[in-house]
């Protein structure tokens, strides 16, 4: 296990938004400790001073879960000699992370200490916003003593130590843009979640979601829960914003765009609002695998629109020429052509996919099924699910059932 164990770890941290470094001499990569921010706070700014803390590791105390003076919290680890030949690096930094809100007061008062100007709170706030969020120091210690335990074979010696560096107003400021390239970052986290949901990619969406939580907001409302449902109100509206634009009929859209604001407002903590996002991607991107019909024409579309809300009625190939004021021969070329199917099979399949949804939730018998969804016989229906699914429908009834 100890081969892949870093790579293990960053792959539990990082869609968690906790980045980590190798660092090896000349620490060149410490100044991405914190994503750069004292660098674009100040001119010409020396990280050489958050050198201390590299000092503080030693082979009889090889763990440091330090403090810095920006109230955030990091762990750095010295390697034993072998992994530092094998990661090309001494250290291996761990962080930022907090444990608590940052409040305006804590802000001003830090700005006050540090002699940095009030002008600066926009940006110290999106850096803040940024910093990943933990329930505690003991959760953060419970996350990390795995990973202690397998490089330092069980041998877990650290310290706590809170670092200050007390000359921040003796370099010159600069005219900063962490505040721009963090809500442009995070506008174009938020742009990648919803083309990969216009697209259907749901895997790809949850990476990109995981992405976009890397970046917190400010409290928009008067407590964080209230603040939190009216983020997820808006990422509903963007979602269904979204795959609009992938053609999915608005019917669809509107059913679970108004179920998941219920299910928004009735949440009563953030761990269940984190979890409806992630069923909210699940029920977009199926929406657009499953009825997304922008690459087809609009005669083809609205044929496929017809079949879907009207697979109870009579419908054919004939039925639906004359509906569109086109020819048998027109439509079938078509529609085989954009949709690889014939108009009767793509009709026959969405009907056995309608009977199989009744098929699983209700005891209507077959032949009841078979006519609510189009099947004017009862022994055509269950030919044709045969066809499709390989199995009768009584028979993928008993499966369901007795699974």
């Amino acid at each position: 296990m100890k081969s892949d164990i870093l790579e293990l770890y960053q792959a539990i941290l990082e869609p968690q938004g906790i980045h980590s470094l190798f660092l090896q001499a000349p620490y060149t990569y410490i100044k991405d400790a914190d994503y750069g921010f004292r660098e674009h706070i100040f001119q010409n700014y020396n990280y050489d001073g958050l050198f201390v803390v590299l000092e503080k590791v030693s082979d009889e105390i090889p763990i440091l879960i330090y403090k810095d003076d920006l109230m955030t919290e990091y762990c750095l680890l010295l390697f034993p000699k072998n992994l530092q030949k094998k990661y090309n690096a001494t250290h291996y930094l761990i962080g930022p992370v907090q444990f608590q809100s940052v409040s305006v007061i804590e802000i001003t008062k830090l700005l006050e200490e540090k002699n940095l100007p009030s002008h600066l709170y926009n940006d110290f706030m999106e850096f803040y916003n940024r910093v990943p969020r933990l329930p505690s120091r003991d959760f953060w210690i419970s996350l990390l003593n795995p990973l202690f335990h397998e490089i330092y074979d069980g041998n877990v010696h650290f310290e706590y130590f809170e670092f200050n560096e007390k000359f921040l107003d003796s370099y010159e400021l600069k005219d900063s843009v962490f505040t721009l390239e963090t809500i442009e970052a995070r506008y174009e986290a938020e742009r990648q979640l919803l083309s990969a949901v216009q697209m259907g990619n749901l895997e790809k969406a949850i990476e990109c979601h995981q992405r976009f939580q890397q970046f917190k907001f400010s409290l928009r409302a008067t407590d964080s829960l209230r603040s939190r449902k009216n983020l997820m109100l808006t990422l509903n509206t963007l979602l269904r914003k979204s795959i609009e634009v992938s053609h999915v009929h608005p019917y669809y859209i509107d059913r679970i765009s108004s179920d998941f604001s219920i299910k928004i407002e009735k949440s009563v903590n953030e761990a269940q609002l984190e979890a409806i996002a992630l069923q909210m991607l699940r029920k977009y991107c199926s929406l657009v695998r499953n009825f997304s019909t922008k690459d087809l024409s609009a005669l083809v579309e609205k044929c496929v629109h017809q079949i879907h809300f009207h697979y109870a009625d009579p419908l054919s190939l004939e039925i639906l020429a004359h509906a569109n004021a086109v020819s048998t021969s027109y439509l079938s070329s078509l529609f085989h052509k954009e949709t690889g199917k014939t108009i009767t099979n793509y009709i026959n399949e969405t009907r056995i996919n309608r009977s199989i949804l009744l098929l699983n939730t209700t005891d209507l018998s077959v032949s009841e099924i078979a006519a609510q969804c189009g099947f004017a016989d009862a022994n055509y229906y269950t030919r044709t699910f045969k066809k499709l699914k390989g199995t009768t429908p009584m028979a993928y009834r008993k499966s369901v059932n007795k699974g």
